[in-house]
This record gives C-alpha cells, structure tokens and sequence, in this order.
C-alpha cells in the first residue's frame, strides 16, 4: 500500500488530502489501524525512554551541553523530544539516527567524567 512508503511532512498533507478524498472505506480504515500502531510505538518509545531517565538520573544529565554540543539545537529541542512533548499538536520523539547520536554523547559523557579523579 501507498501509505507505507516514507512519508515526509512535505507530502503528509497531500497524502492524507488524497487519502481523505478518494480513499474507499477498507483503506481509510486500514491507514486508521496504521496511524494508531505508529502512534502507540513512539508512546512506548517515549515511556521506555522516560523510565530509563526518571528521578535523579535526568536531573543529572547535562542536557543544555548535550543539546548544543552533540544535536547543534537547544536544550528545550532536546527535552521536548525526550519528553515526548506536544508541540503545534504533534508529539515529537528522537529518531533512530538521534537516539544513536544521543546514547554515544552519553558514553562520551560517562568516558570523560570517568577519567577525572583528584591527586
């Protein structure tokens, strides 16, 4: 089906416009289904994320460094993905390519603030 290909959201509003319009009742109803799973993945994305960095753990991560220095963005860029934020009524997550950006800067993180001890 034509929904499974990348969608980009410089063709979302063309796709779903067409979807819409001149989709019949079986694939609206498939693309429904679609949506939802989608949906449900990035909310357990977004918990699993949330547990791993709940309490005092996330109040310890540098999240204005790693936001500036690893993403070039700024430190509420990185929160509202990590939260899973609601921003212009889209919820917004880190991709595959930026998780793995993220879970380096955080050995990255760790390898430097291992290697300091006081003589």
């Amino acid at each position: 089906m034509y929904l499974c290909r990348t969608i980009t959201e410089d063709n979302l509003h063309v796709r779903t416009d067409r979807l819409c319009t001149h989709a019949d009742a079986a694939t609206k109803e498939e693309a429904r289904r679609f949506v939802e799973q989608k949906l449900g993945e990035i909310e357990i994305s977004v918990d699993n994320l949330r547990t791993q960095i709940a309490g005092e753990t996330y109040r310890l991560l540098p999240l204005s460094y790693i936001a500036e220095h690893y993403f070039g963005k700024s430190a509420a860029w990185l929160s509202q993905r990590l939260n899973g934020t609601l921003v212009r009524g889209r919820s917004y997550t880190l991709n595959e390519e930026q998780k793995k950006i993220f879970n380096d800067a955080m050995q990255d993180i760790s390898l430097r603030i291992g290697s300091i001890h006081l003589v």
